[in-house]
């Protein structure tokens, strides 16, 4: 039996909705170990400790930022586990999405991450698979999104024609997502030099230059997404700055590797 472990990052967020999230994880038919890494300066979620023997509490006494944190549990865990899960605080899903996830993964050697289908709380479809960003589409996503021309753009961008079937994706957000520890040894952890947002973008290519992302969209997890930067001048402030880390990495106009993974993207591939 494959072996899995996950990791949590929690900042200011709400208990109730924290507390979901864990129960969903140790609810699960197949779970491993948990880490909480605790990015507050005042250990308020400690308690969460008790709720299972198999969670460990890590308080950062900083802000360290969402692939930082992580980093903490990826560092242990990677060479113990076959397969480790990263999970937002504000998600919630069923019993057996765990399971069918690695049981998919034990099948396909070629994937190295993969991620159940999101959802609103009302049920209603929510884009998890993406495809790598340029600079002039994320301009005109964040100030021109009613424009006609740009909704179509953004179903394009957000992969909504292949929303049917499991499909391949070069991006995978940062909500729930299943890695393959030995993949992940390859292309390396989570980028430090990101703070938050652009993370999931970067983690998600790098994989995908050598493996398969995959949406899984009969398994369904449940995602909050309450969308802070379009409501917080400085959280708005903090995402474009990390963006601009971000092309300065990999190129603003000119990105040939983007090209060619969004490509690979939208050709059509079976799973089993």
């Amino acid at each position: 039996m494959s072996s899995i472990s996950a990791s949590l990052v929690l900042y200011n967020t709400d208990s109730k909705i924290v507390e979901e999230s864990i129960n969903s994880y140790f609810n699960s038919s197949i779970h491993g170990d948990l880490w909480i890494i605790d990015n507050s300066d005042d250990s308020k979620y400690e308690y969460l400790e008790d709720f299972n023997s198999r969670i460990s509490y890590i308080n950062s006494n900083e802000n360290l930022g969402y692939g930082r944190a992580h980093n903490i549990a990826l560092r242990n865990f990677i060479d113990k586990t076959d397969y480790h899960i990263i999970l937002n605080p504000d998600i919630s899903f069923g019993t057996e999405v765990i399971k069918e996830l690695m049981l998919f993964l034990d099948n396909n050697g070629n994937v190295g991450l993969v991620a159940p289908k999101a959802a609103y709380p009302d049920g209603s479809s929510q884009s998890n698979g993406r495809l790598i960003p340029s600079p002039l589409h994320l301009i005109l996503r964040r100030f021109f999104s009613i424009n006609k021309y740009n909704l179509k753009v953004n179903s394009n961008y957000e992969l909504k024609n292949d929303e049917n079937s499991n499909y391949l994706t070069p991006v995978v957000l940062g909500s729930f997502m299943m890695f393959r520890n030995s993949s992940l040894k390859e292309v390396g952890i989570f980028d430090e030099r990101f703070f938050l947002y652009p993370e999931d973008i970067d983690i998600s290519r790098r994989m995908f230059e050598k493996y398969d992302n995959v949406i899984l969209v009969e398994q369904k997890f449940i995602h909050h997404h309450y969308q802070e930067s379009y409501k917080s001048f400085n959280l708005l402030w903090v995402h474009i700055k990390e963006m601009i880390k971000y092309f300065n990495k990999w190129g603003w106009i000119v990105d040939t590797k983007r090209d060619i993974l969004n490509e690979k993207a939208l050709k059509p591939t079976l799973f089993n």
